[in-house]
């Protein structure tokens, strides 16, 4: 498990994760293996724990969606209470292109605000359903109209 201090730093446990094909219901299929997995900030380590982002990317490196060794920028637990600026916009925006909401197909990213600025983000799965890793509930599949309110933008996988 995860080691954390009074600092807010944090010491991370290692996971080997396995590759699979280049495609969405690859990502799909592997994002509903971490049902159940507790949430963890800044892990990615199905079963143990995970939170919303290195969740997602995990998923998307086993189904070949992202580089084998991409890696997201470090971001303290409650960066979007003290920014308007959306640390997660960032990274999105250098592996996916921003869609209209209407346009969300099975596969593509999409982000919520609870705060200041865009930190939440799930996988469209089809049939008005997502797949997130909710701080309390863990990975999880909800209906995306619980959260239709603070969602802001979709994301599309290049």
């Amino acid at each position: 498990m995860p080691t954390f201090s009074a600092s807010n730093t944090y010491q991370t446990r290692s996971c080997s994760l396995p590759t699979s094909v280049n495609n969405i219901a690859a990502f799909i299929a592997e994002a509903r293996t971490w049902t159940g997995t507790p949430f963890v900030h800044h892990q990615a380590c199905k079963g143990i724990g995970a939170d919303c982002t290195q969740f997602v990317v995990a998923a998307a490196r086993v189904a070949g969606l992202l580089p084998a060794g991409y890696r997201t920028v470090k971001y303290n637990r409650d960066w979007a209470l003290h920014t308007n600026v959306s640390v997660l916009t960032a990274e999105l925006s250098r592996y996916c292109d921003e869609i209209p909401l209407k346009g969300i197909e099975p596969g593509d990213l999409i982000t919520f605000n609870f705060s200041q600025t865009a930190h939440h983000l799930g996988i469209y799965i089809g049939n008005g359903e997502m797949i997130h890793a909710h701080i309390r509930r863990g990975v999880c599949i909800e209906p995306v109209e619980h959260y239709r309110a603070r969602l802001v933008a979709a994301w599309r996988l290049k």
